[in-house]
């Protein structure tokens, strides 16, 4: 308890919390350094508020608390608030990602390949992408290769997607560029974030499917159910 008061104090005059903040406190959450990690809306405003955020950071990353704090940590009383900051943030996030559309405007350039389509499979561990070319009546799933290829083209300017496939696109280029896995594994939860706004947007609705390539349900993802429960 010591421990966690003296990391809070910390935490307050340097208004940010960081991974070795967490590590002090005996929680491993995965990552290191003196980055600061975004867990709140506000810097918390006591002790307790601040252990919630705490707390609720270890949960989503599976890290279990101590025993002895488990009857002083309820959740419920930041969830509220916590949903709507990260809704805020998720819609911030989109309008920029919006803004950055590259629309067509104009025919295809001489040696352009075509409008491509993108979705993603929802698979037990993990969510894959898909895509299907000019042509083709199928989607298959893209691997890492073939991705590298078709940016490449797209920064040419030798491709085109559809509206809702130019939404995925931004997401998993993203992911890609910063050399992260194409695959959205669930027990990461950056990656289950990333799958959270995909789920939240319901133009998509028709882009996120599960096997056997039905519409997606989102208690079919229980390990990423926290981040993209929809409102």
């Amino acid at each position: 308890m010591q421990r966690i008061r003296e990391v809070c104090w910390r935490c307050r005059q340097a208004r940010q919390i960081t991974h070795w903040d967490f590590e002090q406190m005996g929680l491993r959450l995965g990552g290191y350094g003196w980055d600061a990690l975004r867990i709140w809306p506000s810097l918390p405003e006591n002790e307790h508020e601040f252990w919630l955020y705490v707390a609720n950071a270890a949960r989503e990353h599976r890290t279990p608390i101590p025993d002895f704090m488990a009857p002083l940590t309820d959740l419920r009383l930041i969830q509220g608030r916590l949903a709507r900051w990260r809704r805020s943030r998720e819609i911030e996030r989109w309008k920029q990602t919006l803004g950055n559309l590259r629309l067509p405007t104009a025919p295809l350039t001489p040696g352009s390949r075509g409008e491509f389509d993108l979705r993603v499979v929802v698979q037990k561990t993990e969510a894959v992408l898909h895509w299907k070319r000019p042509g083709q009546e199928a989607f298959d799933e893209i691997k890492s290769t073939a991705f590298r290829h078709l940016a490449d083209d797209h920064r040419l300017g030798r491709v085109q997607f559809t509206p809702e496939a130019e939404l995925l696109w931004q997401a998993f280029h993203q992911r890609f560029y910063f050399g992260r896995s194409l695959a959205l594994h669930f027990h990461d939860p950056e990656a289950c974030e990333t799958l959270g706004r995909l789920a939240r947007l319901r133009v998509l609705d028709s882009r996120l499917v599960t096997k056997p390539y039905g519409r997606l349900f989102l208690d079919a993802i229980p390990a990423c159910q926290v981040e993209i429960t929809r409102g």
